[in-house]
């Protein structure tokens, strides 16, 4: 109804996705982010207002544990931006500012290394994974 009245032009989706889970199924968000997408004859504003992929407790080398976390970025921006999607706020700027840092574990923890740059300021390869999946949307 809110739709049809008027009232409601877009949605923000909050994506805090955790790494020792399955990557959610690309063509299952994919369908979802189209459906709201179509909604209004295809002029619904999608966001996603807040993404990070927590780590916490997860197995492997900082550099393993970093690219599994790259790829949960691309993907997700990837899938995102083909259905639509006009804006992408990664959550937070640095791992130590992380909400998932301050969380109890085990839910947390100074291991979560949520965000797209270490405490000093150093992107991650998350970062350079969600610049190749935008060049390579622009080049679509």
């Amino acid at each position: 109804e809110m739709i049809s009245d008027g009232l409601l032009d877009g949605i923000g989706f909050q994506m805090h996705l955790d790494a020792r889970d399955p990557m959610p199924d690309v063509s299952d968000m994919q369908h979802t982010f189209e459906r709201f997408a179509n909604l209004r004859g295809g002029r619904f504003s999608l966001h996603v207002t807040e993404f990070d992929v927590n780590l916490h407790r997860v197995p492997g080398t900082q550099q393993q544990r970093w690219a599994l976390q790259a790829q949960f970025y691309y993907e997700m921006l990837r899938t995102f931006l083909s259905a639509g999607g006009r804006e992408f706020i990664a959550f937070n700027e640095k791992d130590d500012l992380s909400w998932f840092a301050t969380m109890p574990d085990p839910y947390g923890g100074p291991d979560a290394e949520a965000t797209l740059f270490t405490p000093d300021l150093q992107p991650k390869p998350a970062y350079y994974a969600l610049r190749e999946a935008l060049l390579r949307f622009q080049a679509d």
